[in-house]
Formats: C-alpha cells, sequence, structure tokens
C-alpha cells in the first residue's frame, strides 16, 4: 500500500478476505492514512469483523453459498474506482509474506524443515523463495486442510485444482484454488505437501494452548499438525535413503511431544548440526541474493475495478 500513486491513496483501496488480510490492510491503512474497504463473507469469524472494522476500514458482507468474492469485490472496486489489493496473488504481497521467513532464518540460522500453511499460496511461495536462498537446504512443506486440499492436489497433479467453499474449521484457508503467480511458484519452490483434519487441527491448538500457552486459530495450527503427519511418513519412506540419514543419525537432537496428553500421538523434530562451513554464505549476504531474484516477478498495476484473475 505504501507503493500506491498519490490519487490511489486519495480514493482507498480495496481488499477481500476471510479476515487476516483484511486485519492486515485495514491496519496498514489506519497507519497510512488510506481509507479501506474490506469484502468479507457474512460468517466471517466475528471476532475478525470486529478487528477489521476496530481498524477502521468499512466491511461489505457477502453470502459465500451465493456469491463469489472475487467478483463481489470486482463489482464494488468498479463501482467506487478503488485500487484492489489482493490477499496472495500479487508479486508484492508474495515478497511481503516472504519476510517472515527471512527473518526466522536471520534469526535462529539454517532449518531442516520449514511447515507452512497454505490457502492461496501467497505465504508459501514467499517463504519457499526465502528458504531457497537463506537456507537451500532447507525442505518447504505445505500444509492444508483435509476439506480444502485443491493446493495438494495442483502439486500431485501439476495441473491447477479449485475446491468451492471448503467445508473447514480453517476458515484462513479456504480460498478456492491457487493463484496465477503463486500456482508456478509453488511447483517450483515447494518439496512436498500434506493435509490435516479438523480433529487434528483442534487437538493441536488445544495442546498449544494448554502446554505452551499459545493462542492460536485453525490455520494457523496448519504448519503444527502438518510435522506429525509429515516427519513419520518421512521415516517410513526413506529407510535406505542415505540423503535422509538426518533423521536417524546421532547428531540429530530429537525430542518426542505427547500432543494434548491423550491423542497418542507422538511428534519427533530433528534440528540438524551444521557447523559453519556447511552453512554457506551469511544470511545478509543471501538476502541480497533473495532481494535481486524476487525483482523479476510479473509487476501487476493497480486497476480500479480490476481483481487479479486465475488460470482456468
Amino acid at each position: 500500500m505504501s507503493r500506491l500513486a498519490p490519487d490511489e491513496r486519495q480514493r482507498g483501496v480495496l481488499a477481500y478476505s476471510s479476515g487476516n488480510h483484511a486485519q492486515a490492510v485495514a491496519l496498514a491503512g489506519k497507519l497510512l492514512g488510506i481509507r479501506v474497504t474490506i469484502v468479507m463473507p457474512a460468517d466471517a469469524p466475528a471476532v475478525k469483523l470486529e478487528a477489521t472494522r476496530g481498524y477502521g476500514a468499512e466491511v461489505v458482507l457477502y453470502d459465500k453459498h451465493k456469491e463469489v468474492r472475487e467478483e463481489v469485490a470486482e463489482r464494488v472496486a468498479r463501482e467506487r474506482e478503488l485500487p484492489v489489493v489482493p490477499p496472495f496473488d500479487h508479486a508484492h504481497v508474495i515478497a511481503g509474506q516472504g519476510t517472515a521467513t527471512r527473518e526466522l532464518i536471520e534469526e535462529v540460522g539454517p532449518l531442516d524443515y520449514l511447515f507452512v500453511p497454505v490457502s492461496g499460496g501467497g505465504l508459501i511461495s514467499g517463504c519457499a523463495v526465502a528458504a531457497s536462498h537463506l537456507s537451500p537446504d532447507c525442505k518447504v512443506i505445505g500444509v492444508e486442510p483435509e476439506a480444502g486440499d485443491d493446493a495438494t492436489r495442483s502439486f500431485r497433479t501439476k495441473t491447477l485444482q479449485t475446491c468451492r467453499n471448503p467445508d473447514t474449521i480453517a476458515d484462513g484457508a479456504r480460498t478456492h484454488s491457487l493463484g496465477r503467480l503463486t500456482f508456478p511458484l509453488v511447483l517450483r519452490y515447494v518439496h512436498d505437501m500434506v493435509t490435516v483434519s479438523d480433529a487434528e487441527l483442534v487437538r493441536a491448538m488445544f495442546y498449544l494452548w494448554e502446554r505452551m500457552k499459545i493462542v492460536v486459530e485453525p490455520t494457523g495450527a496448519l504448519g503444527d499438525v502438518g510435522v506429525g503427519q509429515f516427519m513419520p511418513r518421512r521415516a517410513r519412506t526413506s529407510q535406505g535413503d542415505p540423503g535422509s540419514r538426518k533423521l536417524h543419525e546421532p547428531n540429530c537432537e530429537q525430542f518426542q511431544i505427547d500432543v494434548a496428553g491423550r491423542s497418542g500421538i507422538t511428534r519427533r523434530v530433528c534440528r540438524h548440526r551444521k557447523s559453519a562451513l556447511e552453512r554457506g554464505p551469511p544470511a545478509a549476504q543471501r538476502s541480497r541474493r533473495l532481494d535481486h531474484d524476487l525483482h523479476p516477478l510479473p509487476q501487476v498495476k493497480h486497476s480500479p475495478g480490476r481483481v487479479p484473475r486465475r488460470s482456468p
């Protein structure tokens, strides 16, 4: 939003979201003095609706069972001549979301695995690009709810798949499909995808709250459950694979977490010790390469009333 032209700032912006992107745009608008209109489903969580309005945004509600949010957003944006800030399929949004991984790696060092919640693909695209530069050996794993597995199916088939109004408690992952920009980035930079059930999300939320004193929404718990899904499968399927030794060799620190105590699910997390020589160039130097790599992403112009279209 800081890149908007002066006349666009004066008119204001429009965004569409189930709640998380909505709050971010609303807060950014408040900080930048830009009027914000948000298109949200009528059944969005009340706390997200209240927070979005609390940041000063106007909320336009729609019935997700009868209307398509992109069409509603395009109509409102056209009527009001507002530039659209999409939730994921925009080069600036992808680059901005990738800073989450950039900051993480610069703080803690190289990673073995990075588990990322997946909805429209903006977060995982940005994070995967960042990880490929700052921690080249890191495997990026996307995690989706079982009811909204369009990205997983797209990843497996190499063909863009859709999922209309998935019925899942992970309301932040109810996007119908990956985007025109995010789909090829997922295919290029993501190493694998897993899906998890709503019941597993509930157990993980309870564990994080009870044991770690962290309150997370269902979508935020996707990565935590993804560890439990992926790591045992990886251990089973990679027996005899030299590339998987880091899961079993003595130079791995392993610890077990009993999820929610009574669930019977055990997870194994492994951090591979690496010497300074193995880690490669300093993170700051790799960050400069990351900035250069993100620069060629297609620049999307802000056009009033236009919503970026997905591939058919």
